[in-house]
C-alpha cells in the first residue's frame, strides 16, 4: 500500500497558505495514491476468505467426508474459486453516497481527492466550461435568428386599435373583394378588391411603379390573373342582365358609338374614347371623391380641376351614351345595357377594355393600413395591408389593390370583426389550421 496522508487541521493551514500550483499537483496525486491503493484493497478482500465464507466451506468439506470419502483427503477452495464468491456476496452490496450540493461542497474543499480518488485539473474544467457556452450559443442563436426571421415573414405589426392617419390609409369594401383559391379549398392570404378608396392627401404621392410581380407572382400566382378573377363576377353578372351578353359586346357598342361622334364632333376617335372613359370617371366620383381629387392635384396638368362645367359636361356625356350607344345593340332594353355598360367600366376602366396587366402596377413605399369601410369603432374593424394596386388613371383617388400582403408577408389580416367577413374568416382559420401548425413543427426542430 501506498502511504496516504489524512487532512488534518496542520494540512488545511498549509494547504491554505500553499500555491495553487502547489495545491493543483498535491490534490492531483492524492486523488491518484487513493485510486492505487482502493484498487490493492479490493484485490486483497476479493481474494480473502472472511469468516462466513469459511465457515460454509468446512460445511461443505465436512459434508463430503460425511458421504465416505475413500482417501481422506480435505478439500480446500481454489483462490479463483474464493475470488468468484466474495464477488457475488458483495454484488448487492450498496454504498451511500451525497447529491449534487454534496459534490459540489467536496470537490471544492478538496477533499474529494483524499476521499473519493477525484480531482479534475483546471485545464479540463476550463475546456468543459468553453464547451458548455459554446452548446448554449450554438443552441440559442440559431434559435434566436429562426425566430426573427419568423417574425420577419409573419410579422405582428397590424395596429390593435383604429388609426386615423391624416397623411394617408385606405378603406375597402368586404362585397367588392376576391380570394384568390377560395374555390379550391385553401387560401393564398390575400385578397383582390376593387374600388378601394385612398383617404388622405399624401396617399398617391406614395405609389411607386412596380417593376416586376415575379415576387408577389410567388407567392399568389399570378398576379394579373388574381386582379383579372377579381372582375370574373361582373362578366356573370353582366351575361344573367342581358342574357348571353358580355363586356366585350357592352365595351365594343360604346366604341363603335364613340367612333361615330368622332366624325361628327371632328375629332380623333382616341380622343373620343378619352372623353367617354374621363367623364365615365368623374361620374362616379362621389362628392368626396372630387372634393379630395381636387385637393390632392392642384395644379398637376395631368388632372385638371373639376369644376361645376365639367360636371354638366359629363352629365350630358352619360345621358347621350345611355340613349344612344346602345340602340342596335340591345333595343328596348337600353337602361340594363348602361347598367351593364357601368358594371364593365367598373372593371376595365375604359371602353377600349384594357387589361389591368396592360397598364403600369404600382405599389406603395411604405405600410398603408387598409380598414373595411364600415368600421364601428375600436371594437369592430377589420384591418389588413395594400400591395401591389391598379389605380384608375379617370380617377385616382381609388384603386384595385391586392390586400393582406406586405413585404411578402401573407395572411395579414386583424381585427375584431375580421372573422365577421366569410372569406376573411376563412383566410385566417386557414392560416390557424394549417399554416400555423406547419410553423410551430419547425420552430420545434430540436437545433432551433
Amino acid at each position: 500500500m501506498i502511504p496516504h496522508f489524512e487532512p488534518t487541521k496542520w494540512y488545511k493551514i498549509v494547504d491554505g497558505i500553499a500555491g495553487s500550483s502547489t495545491k493543483m499537483a498535491y490534490r492531483s496525486k492524492q486523488a491518484g495514491i487513493f485510486k492505487i491503493n482502493q484498487l490493492v484493497k479490493n484485490a486483497h478482500d476479493l481474494h480473502k476468505l472472511d469468516e462466513k465464507a469459511q465457515e460454509r466451506s468446512l460445511l461443505k468439506q465436512s459434508s463430503a467426508v460425511g458421504q465416505g470419502s475413500n482417501d481422506g483427503s480435505t478439500s480446500h477452495k481454489s483462490s479463483k474459486a474464493i475470488a468468484l464468491q466474495n464477488y457475488a456476496d458483495q454484488v448487492d452490496e450498496l454504498e451511500e453516497v451525497g447529491g449534487l450540493v454534496w459534490s459540489v461542497k467536496e470537490y471544492f474543499s478538496g477533499r474529494m481527492a483524499g476521499t473519493e480518488g477525484i480531482w479534475l485539473p483546471s485545464r479540463l474544467l476550463a475546456a468543459n466550461a468553453i464547451q458548455f457556452f459554446a452548446i448554449i450559443i450554438c443552441i440559442t442563436s440559431p434559435s434566436v435568428t429562426f425566430r426573427d426571421l419568423i417574425e420577419a415573414i409573419y410579422p405582428t405589426t397590424l395596429p390593435e386599435t383604429v388609426i386615423f392617419s391624416e397623411s394617408c390609409f385606405t378603406t375597402f369594401d368586404y362585397d367588392d373583394c376576391y380570394f384568390p383559391f377560395q374555390d379550391r379549398g385553401f387560401y393564398a392570404g390575400v385578397g383582390v378588391c376593387r374600388d378601394v378608396s385612398f383617404e388622405g392627401p399624401e396617399c398617391y404621392p406614395l405609389f411607386q411603379p412596380l417593376n416586376g410581380t415575379d415576387g408577389l407572382d410567388g407567392l399568389i400566382g399570378s398576379t394579373c390573373d388574381s386582379l383579372l378573377s377579381a372582375f370574373a363576377v361582373v362578366e356573370a353578372q353582366v351575361t344573367d342582365k342581358l342574357l348571353g351578353a358580355n363586356c366585350s359586346d357592352i365595351l365594343g357598342a360604346a366604341r363603335e358609338f364613340a367612333s361615330e361622334k368622332a366624325i361628327d364632333l371632328d375629332i380623333t376617335e382616341a380622343e373620343a374614347v378619352a372623353t367617354i372613359n374621363q367623364c365615365y370617371g368623374i361620374n362616379s366620383m362621389t362628392a368626396e371623391d372630387i372634393e379630395k381629387f381636387n385637393e390632392w392635384f392642384t395644379g398637376d396638368p395631368r388632372f385638371p380641376e373639376i369644376t361645376n362645367e365639367t360636371l354638366s359636361f359629363c352629365e350630358d356625356v352619360r345621358d347621350l351614351v345611355k340613349t344612344d350607344a346602345f340602340s342596335e345593340l340591345a333595343p328596348g332594353f337600353e337602361d340594363d345595357a348602361f347598367e351593364a355598360f357601368k358594371m364593365c367600366m367598373d372593371a376595365y376602366g375604359s371602353i377600349a377594355m384594357e387589361s389591368p396587366c396592360k397598364n403600369s402596377l404600382f405599389t406603395p413605399t411604405e405600410e398603408i393600413f387598409a380598414y373595411e369601410k364600415n368600421y364601428g369603432g375600436e371594437d369592430d374593424f377589420c384591418v389588413s395591408f395594400i400591395s401591389a394596386c391598379y389605380i384608375d388613371i379617370y380617377n385616382p383617388t381609388r384603386a384595385t389593390c391586392v390586400i393582406g400582403e406586405s413585404d411578402d408577408n401573407l395572411y395579414q389580416f386583424q381585427g375584431p370583426s375580421c372573422k365577421n367577413y366569410p372569406e376573411i374568416g376563412n383566410t385566417l382559420n386557414y392560416y390557424e389550421e394549417v399554416i400555423l401548425p406547419q410553423q410551430v413543427s419547425i420552430m420545434s426542430f430540436p437545433f432551433f
